[in-house]
């Protein structure tokens, strides 16, 4: 599926991608990916393209979550991932945000939950992490994971700084197991933020024993 986004034009030049998108119980088990393959830099506007992800390209769950799973055959738990990935125009991969949730569950509440990121500046590329923090939490109604990170790079861009920003990350899963809503906000600024593209990728799994 083919649609277009509208960005927000940043100060410095550069684009903000804010989406907030409600999960369909249909998803559950399928990995997914919006990736951009067009865009107007001056006014953000991006065309992008949401299906399946390539089976090669689903990363295994972290080892802390993939525990959980086997302490509690008896429970009901759900696991979901959202990874967002800046790419340059040669698909190489620059800065990755990949943040994990699991939550246990009763049909009428959310009991319980654990969370975990994991973040990859690929310094080879002159990227280099300036600062990262989480929230995190659950009531009832649901639990969720939020994860904030920034990322610089002086020497992309011919000397001209270049910043990305996660803000957040996030996923937030519901009292009956499934996803209720998956949080992707990403800016890119500065310098040659046109040669720059975005990746987001999701996946979850309800009921998991």
């Amino acid at each position: 599926m083919v649609y277009n986004i509208q960005g927000q034009v940043v100060s410095g030049g550069g684009c903000r991608w804010s989406q907030a998108e409600t999960a369909s119980p249909a998803e559950t088990g399928v990995p997914m990916e919006i990736r951009e393959i067009a865009v107007i830099p001056e006014t953000c506007l991006a065309q992008v393209e949401e299906g399946q992800t390539p089976a090669q390209y689903v990363e295994p769950l972290p080892p802390d979550l993939t525990n959980s799973v086997s302490a509690a055959l008896t429970s009901k738990l759900s696991l979901a991932d959202i990874e967002s990935v800046w790419f340059d125009v040669a698909s190489i991969a620059l800065t990755d945000v990949h943040s994990y949730l699991s939550w246990h569950w009763n049909g009428t509440c959310v009991t319980s939950h654990s969370r975990s990121v994991t973040t990859d500046q690929h310094g080879s590329t002159g990227w280099r992490l300036i600062s990262k923090s989480n929230q995190h939490g659950y009531d009832c109604t649901k639990a969720f994971t939020r994860d904030y990170v920034h990322f610089k790079n002086s020497i992309f861009c011919a000397g001209i700084d270049t910043d990305v920003y996660y803000s957040p990350n996030g996923v937030v899963g519901g009292p009956t197991g499934y996803v209720t809503t998956w949080r992707h906000d990403s800016t890119a600024s500065g310098g040659c933020t046109a040669l720059m593209h975005f990746v987001w990728y999701k996946h979850s799994y309800r009921n998991v024993v």
